[in-house]
């Protein structure tokens, strides 16, 4: 993603945002909770 930041390449920038940062960012949402609630019990 840098070089195509420093390339100013920004389809592909915006590829690679799409197609693989958001499936992470959804898939830190649905642990988020799981992970909020395990730490609580261990409080």
């Amino acid at each position: 993603m840098r070089e195509s930041q420093e390339a100013r390449d920004w389809v592909t920038v915006a590829d690679i945002l799409e197609y693989e940062l958001a499936p992470l960012i959804l898939d830190w949402r649905r642990m988020t909770p799981k992970i909020k609630d395990e730490v609580r019990k261990s409080l």
